[in-house]
């Protein structure tokens, strides 16, 4: 019998501060998870200093093919983790964020410089917004079934929000609480994203049969 393995989104947080200004970047991260068994979802997140404030800077929506997200045997599982790896690894080199979910099919991939303003998928690098405004990419047919991948980015409004996790002595709580904050700021980011009606209409066609 086939292995299912699911790959679920990398997760990376930098921590940095380069430079001078009226806010600093400390850092950030890339976190998501899947919406439907077609649409995985990225959230690329800042945070910034003066005051203490946590940013979307761009919402990556990937739509594929029905269980495209799997990797169908054990060695096809062992490939996708080590590219995964690899790149990982790489972007910490750089002082990039990165992360997504790949597999020997797909490689849904977002790498962000955020000290540059800028955001690569596919091999292609948008330009962030700055204030407060965060881009939003919708990536199709990301595994090649169909055709080649297309992408289409916009802006939307995204009001940075103070970073309200509550400070404590202990590293494992403090953790868990930013954690638990995080997850807070992914469904609100979330709900902000899908105001629009063309993610809703991306996510919608996912969810049809």
């Amino acid at each position: 019998m086939s292995t299912f393995q699911r790959f679920l989104t990398a997760a990376m947080f930098v921590a940095f501060a380069r430079g001078a200004s009226a806010q600093t970047i400390l850092g950030g991260g890339v976190s998501g998870g899947g919406l439907n068994d077609r649409v995985e979802v990225n959230f690329i997140r800042e945070t910034r200093s003066m005051p203490d404030s946590v940013h979307l800077a761009a919402v990556v929506y990937w739509r594929g093919s029905r269980g495209w997200t799997y990797s169908h045997a054990p060695a096809d599982a062992a490939l996708a983790d080590s590219v995964r790896r690899a790149l990982s690894a790489a972007s910490l080199r750089t002082g990039i964020i990165a992360g997504g979910t790949i597999t020997t099919t797909a490689r849904a991939w977002v790498e962000a410089d955020l000290h540059a303003r800028t955001v690569s998928v596919l091999g292609k690098r948008l330009a962030l917004p700055t204030g407060d405004s965060a881009l939003v990419i919708l990536v199709d047919r990301i595994d090649g079934v169909g055709g080649p991948p297309t992408l289409q980015s916009f802006p939307i409004f995204a009001r940075a929000q103070l970073d309200a996790t509550p400070r404590t002595h202990d590293p494992i709580q403090q953790r868990e609480a930013r954690r638990a904050r995080f997850a807070e700021l992914t469904r609100s980011w979330g709900a902000l994203a899908e105001a629009d009606s063309r993610v809703r209409a991306f996510i919608a066609a996912g969810s049809a049969p």
